[in-house]
């Protein structure tokens, strides 16, 4: 305020908020909401860079560390899937064998920049001579994996196995634990989508390891092993040895589990589904989701679903029965988030996300318009509450699609490939996720990430009657 010369009369006036609070606000007795805070920087100009840095300070005196880490951990491996099939890597310079090769069977290697280099170059080589590599590591050495990534997407024929190790939650665990779990899988997440010839496992361990040499990689020429520091390793190229080790890695390696579940279409959704609404039918509960297009399978009546599914596939007719009263009871509040060009690629094509394209014929004006219709009145009656992504501030993965109600149900969906029958999903509960996506969501519409509901609604409206020519006629 004293460098904007600005009063608290004149800043009480500018924003609407009253002189008594601004008071409060400014000797510390109170803290700003939401609302207050976007107005005060608004009505002090000031740069994005010390908005950026209050907007920082604010949420994490409002959450906590945890929370706030949690979440931008959970945005930035969100925007890290947008932004994966676009990841181009040029100007790598493969090596031979001989630019690496030791002069000894075994050898050590000391300093983290030592280490990283010579990983490289190893990574480098088994692309170049079609290898494998397989990793054995807890969830802190990060450089593997944005290392792997690349290489990976390189070339895409090398073989790779990943064991990781998720450390169960406990009071006792270090401050960051929380953040790790979400750490590790946008690491890993990324390799999935791009590796053909990848898989990724885990396991849960309640104690940290003893060994003195955590992390451990066997390619088809090196056995390296890196100390919990990152600053030590042991390096070999005994064939023997490499092979034991190898041997021993692919007997405990089935013993983990996918982080992604490859799913079969006609059979897995109709049990995530089922598991999904069926849970709370004989009560109501909020369900959160967050998609590239938005969930409207919510809002589709019986005349919607019998003008639209394929009667003649008696899995099509048993999806009918499942959504048949979850409109008819309103016994399911939905608070989705999604896209602008997802809600334009609906009211365009009428496809449904999720639902095999054999069960259904894609919705004609008729029946979107009616979604629409349907989603209005929801919207007045309270159950429905959409948040259109704002796009300038969060860049959304068009393969991702969450749904959760915060229990053991949560799931989040994601599609491995540009192929339309590739489905996968990862349970949030059993890998420990469940907490940061939900909290995630739930926090959406207290951020910049989304537009209020009112903006939403009404973009929704104005896209609908553009898209479609039609009137809706709604009003707040």
């Amino acid at each position: 305020m004293a460098q904007s010369n600005i009063t608290i009369y004149t800043l009480a006036k500018t924003t609407g908020i009253d002189r008594r609070a601004i008071y409060r606000l400014k000797d510390g007795t109170k803290k700003p909401t939401f609302e207050e805070f976007s107005k005060i920087v608004k009505a002090l100009s000031i740069t994005k860079e010390t908005a950026d840095r209050l907007w920082r300070a604010y949420e994490i005196s409002s959450v906590g560390e945890e929370k706030f880490y949690s979440r931008e951990r959970t945005k930035e491996f969100l925007e890290t899937l947008s932004s994966i099939y676009d990841s181009k890597n040029e100007n790598v310079v493969m090596l031979t064998k001989s630019e690496i090769d030791l002069t000894e069977e075994s050898t050590t290697l000391q300093g983290k920049t030592n280490i990283n280099n010579f990983i490289r170059n190893v990574m480098s080589l088994e692309n170049a001579t079609n290898g494998f590599i397989y990793i054995q590591s807890d969830l802190s050495f990060d450089f593997i994996f944005d290392e792997l990534a690349f290489q990976i997407n390189y070339n895409r024929s090398l073989e790779t196995k990943i064991f990781i190790s998720l450390k169960s939650p406990e009071k006792s665990v270090e401050k960051n634990f929380y953040t790790d779990s979400i750490l590790s899988i946008s690491k890993i997440y990324p390799l999935l989508l791009i590796g053909e010839n990848l898989e990724a496992k885990y396991v849960k361990v309640t104690s940290n390891s003893n060994s003195l040499f955590p992390h451990n990689i066997v390619t088809s020429h090196y056995l390296i092993s890196i100390s919990h520091d990152k600053k030590s390793a042991i390096i070999t190229k005994a064939n023997k040895i490499i092979q034991s080790t190898k041997q021993i890695f692919c007997d405990v390696f089935p013993n983990g589990k996918n982080f992604v579940t490859r799913l079969n279409l006609d059979e897995s959704i109709l049990h995530i589904l089922d598991s999904m609404f069926k849970q709370n039918k004989a009560k109501s509960f909020t369900l959160y989701s967050m998609d590239y297009e938005p969930c409207v399978t919510v809002l589709t009546d019986q005349y919607i679903l019998e003008s639209s599914i394929n009667k003649e596939n008696p899995k099509a007719v048993k999806l009918i029965e499942m959504y048949s009263s979850i409109y008819s009871q309103n016994h399911v509040n939905l608070i989705s988030n999604f896209t602008l060009d997802g809600l334009r690629s609906f009211l365009n094509t009428g496809i449904l996300f999720g639902i095999p394209k054999d069960y259904y014929t894609p919705l004609n004006e008729e029946l979107r318009i009616r979604i629409i219709k349907n989603m209005c009145g929801a919207y007045k009656k309270g159950i429905y509450t959409p948040h259109l992504i704002n796009s300038a501030n969060f860049t959304f993965p068009k393969n991702f699609r969450y749904s959760g109600s915060g229990t053991i149900y949560d799931y989040f969906f994601i599609t491995l490939t540009d192929k339309d029958d590739m489905f996968n999903t990862l349970s949030l509960n059993e890998s420990g996720l469940s907490m940061h996506f939900y909290d995630f969501v739930q926090s959406l519409p207290e951020t910049n990430l989304v537009f209020s509901t009112e903006e939403s609604m009404q973009i929704i409206v104005d896209e609908t009657e553009k898209i479609l020519n039609c009137k809706l006629d709604f009003e707040k």
